[in-house]
């Protein structure tokens, strides 16, 4: 199994000394997944699994969100 670190960006707002770890994992010769983990002063932890299809729809949607296609829900409405 080969894996390896293939960058990284900041955590979001809330989790700004952080960063999120993307790495690529070989799971067979034939078979690849990308993971995402929270590292926060060195620790990483939530570790979430993609296949090939799955961040190929995961890339679909953060650049939907990047052109601001996603539509928003009205907080101001929900949290009264």
């Amino acid at each position: 199994m080969i894996q390896r670190e293939i960058g990284s960006a900041p955590g979001a707002d809330y989790q700004a000394a952080g960063e999120i770890k993307f790495t690529l994992n070989s799971g067979n010769a034939s078979r690849q997944y990308l993971l995402l983990e929270l590292c926060i002063i060195g620790v990483c932890q939530n570790p979430m699994n993609f296949t090939p299809e799955n961040a190929r729809e995961l890339r679909s949607v953060l650049l939907r969100v990047k052109e601001e296609r996603v539509e928003h829900l009205d907080e101001a409405a929900i949290y009264k």
